[in-house]
Formats: C-alpha cells, structure tokens, sequence
C-alpha cells in the first residue's frame, strides 16, 4: 500500500489519444484466470499461523499488471498470493473505491481528482490507459500500451477477463469477488476526507464480514485511531509518526498492534537496519516489506528481503513473490551436522551418485583425486556457509558410469544445491539445470549443439570461481 507513486513522473494528461492500436496482452509468469481464489488463511489470525512469510499483491502487482485494477487482482490471485493489497479513497459522491493517487491523471484517460467526480464518472475511465511493462508514462510507442482500450471497448479483453476489470472499482466489489482472501488496506490522504472515508470503510468491511479478515493503516496516525474508533477490533498497522518512533526511538507500538509495514529505505534513510529488524523481532512484532524501489523487484531481492527476515512482501511482481517463498520455505535455515542429515536434504540421494561432469562444475575433483584443499584458516562466510556445505556433499558422491545417466543426476544435483546458493551463483546454476533438464526430456544429447556447449562452460567456470573464493578461499 506504499506511496509509490513518487517514483514515477506524473503524466501531462493533456492530448491524450483516445484510440489504440490492435495490440497483444504481454506474456507474463502468471496464470492467465479471473476465477475465484482460495487462500490457505482467510482470517488475519489464521494469516499470521501459517508459520511462513506471507506475499501481498501491492496494488494487485503494478509492475506487471495495471495498477489497483480487478484484472491486476485476478492475476495475483491465480499466482497463489496470501492477500490483496488495496488503497482507498472516497469519491465526491461517497462510493469508496480502490485507488491510489488522488486524482486520476497518471493512470486514466482522463483528468480530475476523485474527490470531485462522481462514482459513475471514475469508473468509465480506462484505469489501464498509461500502463506499459516498464513503467506508468507517456513517452512509449503505441503498442507498449498494452492493456489501453479493453476498458472502452475499443480492443477485446484478455480470456477470462471483462472491460470492467480494467475500470476504477469499488472496494466492495472487488472484496465481494475474493470473499475468502485477506485484505490489507490503506485509507489514502489525511484529516476529514479520510476519516470520512475511515468510516465508509468500517461499515462496509462490518456489512461484509470482513472486520476479522483486515488489515487498515495510513500514513496518518489519526486517521488509524478513528477507524479504530469505528470498527474495534480490527487489525491495525501504525502510520508514518508511530513507526518512525519505532525506528529512530524505540517507541513501543500502541497496544494490541502487532505488525510493521516498512520500506527498506524512506526518503534516504535506511529503515530496515539489522539493528530495526532485531529489535522489532524482540518485541514480537511481525515485518511486512513495501520495497518502495524497483531494484528490489525482483527474485534476488525478494530472496534477499526473506534472509533478512521479513515476515510479508508486499510486491508488484506477485508470482514471483510467491515462487521466492516457497524456495525459500524449502531451503533448511539451519547447516546440517552431518553428511547424513544432508542426505536427507537433497532427495536423489538414494541413487548415491553424482555426474563426473557436476566435481568440475562445482568446483572440486573426483573423488580419486582426493578433496580440494581449502586455503589453510580459510572459513566461508555465514552467508556461503549452507552452500558450501552442500557443494560438499554433492562432491561427496560417487560417480554413475552412464554419459547420459551423468547429465541427469547432475541435473538434479543441480537442483538441490539452487535453493542454497549465493545470489550471484543462481544464475550459473539455472543454465545448467535448463541445460540437464532438456538434455533429460530428449533422452540423448541431440539437443546439444555448440552454443550450449559455449553457455554451460561459461557457467561452470563462473560456479567454479565462485566456489574457489566463497568456500575454498582460492583467488
């Protein structure tokens, strides 16, 4: 729900063109339905027992889909996200809808704040008019517009999906679509507008039974306290004053919060410090992340945000998201003692064997070389600690005899080392997984021909050095 939108310029939205070329729906990793989702929690309480970090589609995932739209909604429904992240804000007529800038120039076909038009005049616009795959702006070819004219009838909808999800929608209509998904709300603006609309909210959220399904902030501490006011009980997160108390002075949070929505970084500051994140941790309050910046938009960064302890992303690339946690849920937290313990880590391990090829690509000899010997003193950092343990283990095994068979264990091999690797070593080790599981799926090496030859010795000798400094400490 964080305010992102000072990241993108805001568009002149004079001499907009009113029609769009014949254009593609983008491919994306998510799965292309509007069904409806079940969520494995549909209460915050039962949210906050899943004992996992949890992904919330920010705006519905605004980097890959038109921002705060149903269509968006839909999409990270079907990527397997935990809850929907919604802004709200009411309209001159006092319809409270899902949108996050006060008017409605950066995303629409037209013009005006939302508070001065009515409910019937924001929802025909085209609210995925500006959108692009890279950004929200006007600079683009036609054809980058992708989504532009499904909502006036100008181009067909994607399959599955309608003009209206392409509109301006009311908060009840998109709550009543997903009645079983948790909702994470953010009341946009400050002083009586937004307690108005505090107060639309809490009579629509206790209409649909959702008071145990919410989480309601703003950036305005007031306006949290009057929505508390209105509908008691309900879940609540602090402002921006409570939280930069938390951050800079270890203000305690009021009583019965139990949830921080932090960026890593606001206005230059870094807010998500070791320091923070321990401290809030001792405290026994939750973490969920808005990035707030692109460059942690991504499965490195969203990886990076989980090791650093982040109890929720809340993210524009849900799918993504969502494959980060279950990676990253899947991965042990703790260095096994033993050689055994990580046999039972990696599952092709009752064919007690690995590929020749895999000792030279992870960086150490076969087995009737003897171990590589690490620098004298050398002791991989904390962080390389899990993969280096498991590089070991997989150098650990011996060798089936078969050319193909090799491939394919390695492979596999391949496979369980991923989940521990550093950042800079998955790449590498996604070439050669592709690689093995092609070979794998054609039964032969007639898939093989010189440029993949080119782009698996490129990363073997990447994973190579990186094994050499991270495990090793070999120059």
């Amino acid at each position: 729900v964080a305010d992102d939108a000072a990241d993108t310029a805001t568009p002149d939205p004079t001499d907009a063109p009113t029609t769009a070329p014949e254009t593609t729906t983008p491919e994306t990793t998510t799965p292309e339905t509007t069904a409806a989702g079940v969520a494995p929690a549909a209460t915050i309480d039962e949210l906050l027992a899943l004992g996992r970090p949890i992904v919330l589609a920010h705006a519905g995932g605004e980097d890959e889909f038109p921002h705060s739209t149903p269509y968006a909604y839909a999409r990270s429904v079907a990527a397997g996200v935990d809850m929907l992240d919604l802004d709200v804000q009411l309209t001159g007529d006092g319809v409270l809808v899902v949108h996050h800038d006060a008017d409605v120039d950066r995303t629409t076909n037209g013009t005006g704040d939302v508070a001065a038009m009515t409910y019937a005049e924001v929802a025909a616009l085209d609210n995925a008019y500006w959108f692009t795959a890279d950004c929200v702006c006007r600079d683009q070819p036609d054809e980058a517009y992708v989504y532009r004219g499904i909502r006036t009838g100008d181009v067909p909808p994607p399959a599955g999906a309608s003009p209206d999800d392409f509109a301006i929608a009311r908060f009840r209509d998109v709550v009543e679509r997903w009645p079983d998904l948790p909702l994470n709300i953010e009341i946009k603006g400050t002083g009586e507008p937004a307690i108005a609309a505090a107060e639309v909210l809490a009579a629509e959220l206790t209409e649909l039974d959702r008071l145990d399904a919410s989480v309601v902030t703003s950036f305005d501490d007031t306006v949290v306290e009057a929505f508390a006011g209105f509908a008691p009980g309900v879940e609540l997160t602090p402002g921006l004053g409570l939280s930069t108390a938390w951050v800079l002075d270890g203000e305690p949070l009021p009583d019965g919060m139990r949830i921080l929505q932090l960026p890593p970084e606001f206005q230059g500051v870094e807010v998500l410090t070791p320091e923070v994140i321990a401290r809030s941790k001792e405290a026994g309050y939750l973490i969920w992340v808005w990035p707030n910046d692109r460059s942690w938009e991504n499965a490195d960064g969203y990886r990076r945000l989980l090791e650093m302890g982040m109890d929720g992303l809340n993210i524009n690339l849900p799918a993504v998201g969502v494959e980060a946690v279950r990676r990253f849920t899947a991965a042990p937290t703790a260095l096994p003692a033993s050689l055994e313990e990580m046999d039972a880590l990696i599952p092709v391990v009752e064919v007690s064997r690995v590929a020749q090829r895999a000792a030279p690509i992870l960086g150490a000899g076969a087995p009737s070389e003897g171990p590589v010997v690490a620098t004298p003193g050398f002791v991989p950092a904390p962080d390389d600690r899990r993969f280096c343990w498991a590089v070991e283990v997989v150098n650990s095994r011996p060798y089936p005899v078969d050319e193909f068979e090799e491939v394919v264990v390695a492979g596999q091999y391949f496979t369980a080392v991923e989940p521990w690797a550093p950042a800079d070593a998955v790449g590498p080790l996604r070439v050669l997984i592709e690689f093995t599981d092609r070979i794998a799926e054609a039964g032969s090496f007639t898939e093989f021909d010189e440029v993949d030859g080119g782009a698996v010795a490129d990363a073997a000798a990447t994973l190579n050095a990186l094994v050499d400094s991270r495990c090793l400490g070999r120059p």
